[in-house]
């Protein structure tokens, strides 16, 4: 008999929330670069909504570190988040910590961080059997060292993260590439690990000035806020955009780790890889030290509902900007 995977298990819970059943809401951490670019605002915003709404237990929002932010990195990213929740009138907006603000050193010896630390508490606190839903958007530091520092927390969390290029092959031009012993570190333990790539989010997730308009129309001083950021990203990133996109668009690429946590994605269940050093795949069968040990597997989406994640996020944009116009 197979064993559900903690994703089923959080869809599961998401959906008994929805129907108004008893089910705990899932709970989940939020680690992320928001700042860099444009999607990680609209993925935070879309949790935030949700945990407002009691859809998710929001336990907190570990930001991280990239090369565009200035020093120390992971406080330029913590600036950017807490500027996207001060537009979303919240009852109680989430709390950020800033986390680690370089990668994981060649040593891999943990620094024991405030990211890695809120991680491990958090996860710690929950009843035996409720794991704690890892969203990683950005780079793995905090997530990877947090398993450094207690190996069993494997069995407290699951990551849901956005990263690589696709399958088979691997290869990254960002989020792994801003850390690589970081997803190293993902690969090699036994953590439930589910993966959302960019050529997925490049077929679901990409919006121009039209329909990043329509997404937002109705959601007040928090819809034009996203859209401001969005149309200021395409002006300044032109080339970027006609690179991946070939036209003035951009993929919304953090929105899969929102998408799959609700159950709104397709996915196949793949055998675990190694990372080489040029962030591409290794499919060999012999990676673990114990090889009488089954193989380890990645939850690989393959597809996303984003009719379904976009109309939710519409209405709970607009639901904001009600409590906003209320007197």
């Amino acid at each position: 008999m197979t064993r559900p995977t903690a994703a089923a298990f959080i869809a599961t819970a998401v959906w008994g929330a929805l129907a108004g059943c008893s089910a705990p809401p899932p709970a989940v951490l939020l680690t992320t670069d928001c700042g860099v670019e444009t999607d990680d605002q609209w993925a935070l915003a879309h949790l935030a909504f949700l945990a407002e709404a009691g859809v998710v237990d929001l336990r907190g929002i570990v930001t991280t570190h990239a090369p565009t932010f200035p020093a120390p990195a992971a406080e330029s990213s913590a600036r950017a988040a807490r500027e996207v929740l001060a537009t979303l009138a919240l009852h109680a907006p989430p709390h950020v910590i800033a986390g680690e603000s370089a990668p994981i050193g060649p040593d891999r010896r943990p620094r024991a961080g405030p990211g890695a630390r809120r991680i491990a508490e958090e996860a710690r606190s929950l009843p035996p059997g409720r794991r704690l839903a890892v969203l990683s958007i950005g780079a793995a530091t905090d997530v990877a060292e947090a398993l450094l520092l207690d190996p069993a927390l494997a069995d407290r969390i699951e990551v849901i993260a956005m990263g690589f290029e696709g399958w088979p092959r691997g290869g990254d031009p960002w989020n792994v590439k801003l850390d690589p012993a970081a997803f190293e570190v993902l690969l090699e333990s036994r953590v439930p690990l589910a993966i959302g790539a960019a050529d997925v989010c490049l077929r679901h997730l990409t919006l121009d000035r039209e329909s990043a308009a329509a997404r937002t129309r109705l959601g007040g001083e928090a819809g034009a806020h996203l859209r401001r950021h969005f149309e200021a990203w395409l002006d300044r990133q032109p080339d970027l955009c006609r690179q991946y996109t070939g036209r003035a668009a951009w993929p919304m690429w953090d929105l899969v780790a929102v998408a799959h946590l609700l159950g709104w994605t397709e996915s196949d269940e793949r055998p675990r890889p190694r990372l080489r050093p040029d962030l591409t795949f290794d499919h060999s069968a012999d990676h673990s030290a114990d090889h009488s040990a089954p193989r380890s597997t990645v939850r690989w989406v393959t597809a996303i509902d984003d009719r379904t994640l976009w109309a939710d996020f519409e209405r709970r944009l607009e639901a904001a900007a009600g409590r906003v116009a209320r007197p």
